[in-house]
This record gives structure tokens, C-alpha cells and sequence, in this order.
């Protein structure tokens, strides 16, 4: 998922925090939980690292929960990466639903950033290559992402390559019916 006014927007699938007392400590866990999985790490307290960040939207900028993100994230000493500002603030348009284009009714939003590499965006061949030319398992975030709804403009290209390749597709086939299935679409 790109968040470059470059480049066009994919979607996402928003997730229900567990907590949702709408308490700094209740955030700070979400968020930490959301960089473990970034890292595939255990939690371990941290949100950021030199090469991404976990940032944070608020509806309303003016309740003491995101007062009180800012200090943890500046005390923190995280590092921002853009769309993240200098206070953990996730700066990117309130996200839309896509039934009705009305805004999501949500009170803070949690996302992880990513430095960008000065390289070239990689075309949608070049991906599916990519995952082609890898021992089994690298493809798994690919295809779990389109099971859970989280698509990009470029996913029907990704897959039309990797179809191309008839070892690779049975398996493929046989370990991601769900997400072909979507891929194939209506």
C-alpha cells in the first residue's frame, strides 16, 4: 500500500482495536502489537525503528489521548517517516468507505510507515516475478492480503503473471483457493 499522492491509493481493511477504552495505555498496546507484526517479532514495547513507524490519526486532534500520543511518540525519541509527522501523527486523508463515500466512522486509526527506498516503484511484473523466483512461502503475503480484502490497483496484474508459470499456479492453486477466488473476481 502506497500513501503517495503519486501513485494511486489500494485499500485497506480496518480492524477493531480489542481495547477500546480510548486510553493512552489501551493505544500504546494496540500499537505496539501492530509493529510486532511488521517485524514478525514478539511485542517488545517499541512502535518504531529506523526504517518505519507506527502513526496515528485522530478525529478530533484536540482530546488529551492524542495530546498524549504526541509526548509518548516525541519522549519515545521514534523517528517520523512520511506520511508520519514529528509528533506520530498519521498525515494522509480520513479514509472513505467504499459503499456510500462517506467518511469511516472511526475515533483513531493505527497505521504503520515505511521509509521508501530511492529506487523505482517496482512494475506489477517485476513483483509477481519476484515471488515466482522465491522458494514457496514468500507468496503467502501476497495472497493473505487479498483474502482479507487488503488490495492494490496492481493485484490483477501480480496474478495474471504468476498464472503464467504452471508449476507455480497449481501450487498456488491448491494453498490460496480463497484468494484466487477473489483475484478472479465477479
Amino acid at each position: 500500500m502506497l500513501f503517495d499522492p503519486d501513485h494511486h491509493n489500494g485499500r485497506a481493511v480496518s480492524v477493531p482495536c480489542q481495547e477500546a477504552s480510548g486510553d493512552i495505555d489501551d493505544l500504546r498496546g494496540e500499537a505496539e502489537e501492530l509493529w510486532a507484526a511488521e517485524r514478525k517479532e514478539k511485542v517488545d514495547g517499541s512502535i518504531g525503528a529506523g526504517w518505519g513507524c507506527v502513526g496515528a490519526m485522530f478525529k478530533d486532534e484536540s482530546l488529551d489521548v492524542c495530546k498524549q500520543w504526541t509526548a509518548y511518540f516525541r519522549c519515545a525519541g521514534f523517528r517520523s517517516i512520511p506520511p508520519v509527522d514529528q509528533k506520530g501523527l498519521l498525515r494522509i486523508p480520513w479514509p472513505l468507505l467504499t459503499e456510500n463515500n462517506r467518511a469511516a466512522d472511526f475515533d483513531v486509526i493505527l497505521a504503520t510507515a515505511n521509509k521508501a527506498k530511492p529506487l523505482n516503484v517496482p512494475t506489477a511484473q517485476e513483483i509477481a516475478d519476484a515471488w515466482i523466483d522465491q522458494s514457496e512461502g514468500y507468496e503467502q503475503y501476497f495472497f493473505k492480503n487479498v483474502e482479507l480484502g487488503i488490495c492494490t490497483v496492481d493485484d490483477k496484474l501480480i496474478w495474471a503473471r504468476m498464472q503464467k508459470k504452471p508449476k507455480w499456479l497449481e501450487m498456488a492453486q491448491s494453498k490460496y483457493p480463497v484468494a484466487i477466488k477473489v483475484l478472479h473476481g465477479p
